[in-house]
């Protein structure tokens, strides 16, 4: 009974690899034409221009490095939790999913339900492969990074991409990106980031509005005096 459990599971794990590798091979096919390499080339290249050229390289720096130095996680499999989470977690595939991970308590751990809706979409489109889930992880603490110096740099602190470089490749990271169960770790960084960009922005538009008010204020009193003739 055992060893035809582990065949059956092992069945399952070549046959979500193979879809995935047949997935992966028709979007390099589709990527490969020359017209879409060609518009993707026109839409890169409007953004290059000396203004934003220096911030493109300084953020694609910032994107290899972080990819490099995680390149052994690309290579990980399940470990710890990520059997609860996903190879065992009945609510990625049951027809009914999508509800009890918003709308109940049937979660194999606390409630969490946007990580498992992202692991259920993965899992439809990967299976149990777990290269994908490992880059998505990658991906979501690379634009962790970029949005940290974002914030920096609108806040004027100094060595705003270096502390963003900083906090992509720092290794107290490396257990929130490479163990895929942390995923929640990632997704927070994601949120707070763009929640702490937004409230600058605001802030900035706010003392923009009230230094043009002012000045208008202090220019009334000129405007109501009657002209000499």
């Amino acid at each position: 009974m055992l060893r035809k459990e582990l065949q059956q599971k092992s069945a399952r794990r070549v046959n979500s690899e193979n879809a995935y590798l047949k997935k992966r091979d028709n979007w390099t096919a589709f990527l490969g034409e020359p017209r879409i390499q060609l518009q993707m080339q026109s839409a890169l290249f409007r953004y290059l221009d000396p203004p934003h050229r220096r911030y493109f390289l300084l953020a694609l720096l910032v994107a290899a490095a972080t990819i490099l130095a995680y390149q052994p996680a690309w290579h990980g499999g399940f470990i710890w939790d990520d059997d609860s989470y996903i190879t065992n977690n009945e609510l990625l595939t049951a027809p009914d999913g999508l509800r009890r991970i918003w709308f109940s308590l049937d979660s194999p751990s606390q409630y969490f339900p946007l990580v498992y809706t992202m692991f259920r979409f993965e899992h439809s489109w990967w299976g149990l492969n777990p290269t994908g889930y490992h880059v998505v992880n990658i991906l979501l603490h690379i634009a962790n990074a970029l949005l940290l110096w974002g914030l920096l740099a609108r806040l004027r602190v100094p060595g705003a991409w270096l502390a963003g470089a900083i906090f992509a490749l720092h290794p107290v990271q490396v257990e929130s990106v490479a163990w895929i169960t942390e995923r929640k770790n990632v997704l927070m960084g994601l949120f707070l980031s763009m929640n702490k960009r937004s409230i600058a922005g605001f802030f900035t538009v706010w003392h923009w509005c009230s230094m043009r008010w002012r000045s208008s204020v202090k220019r009334l009193p000129a405007l109501s005096q009657p002209r000499c003739s």
